[in-house]
């Protein structure tokens, strides 16, 4: 089987994993799979224990009811790794987040040295005419 996966990051300015918070949202406008996150880093990372969750936000733009480490994924360690090397989760189950939903990467623990690239790997779903997947989707004529 042939699986055509999408990447979207968060551009070339590295973001900073010394600091707690939201790192990375992304929203989809088509219904998707999540199966792979991480960060690739740019400056290396200390020895301090650090954890990065894939959190999600079933409303766009609002923490109400946000999942936190959705699908029990998180990067934790306090193992020192250097720059150009790349830290990621599989989730066991892919992660679906639809239209009107965002995936959120957040630092939780943070490290005292260290920055990257954020990244989200993706499939498409099917996204038929109108149906529960499109619910938060409006067609404006």
């Amino acid at each position: 089987m042939i699986h055509d996966y999408e990447f979207e990051n968060t551009g070339a300015t590295p973001v900073v994993l010394t600091s707690t918070g939201d790192k990375f949202v992304f929203t989809p406008n088509v219904p998707i799979d999540i199966v792979e996150w991480g960060v690739v880093l740019t400056t290396a990372l200390d020895a301090t224990l650090r954890t990065i969750a894939l959190d999600k936000r079933v409303t766009a733009g609002s923490d109400a009811g946000r999942v936190n480490a959705v699908g029990t994924t998180t990067i934790s360690g306090s193992a020192a790794v250097v720059a150009g090397k790349q830290l990621y989760a599989r989730p066991v189950e892919p992660v679906e987040i639809n239209p009107g939903e965002q995936a959120v990467i957040e630092v939780t623990d943070a490290a005292v040295a260290g920055a990257g690239v954020f990244y989200i790997k993706f499939q498409r779903r099917a996204a038929p005419a109108q149906n529960s997947r499109m619910a938060n989707a409006t067609t404006v004529n």
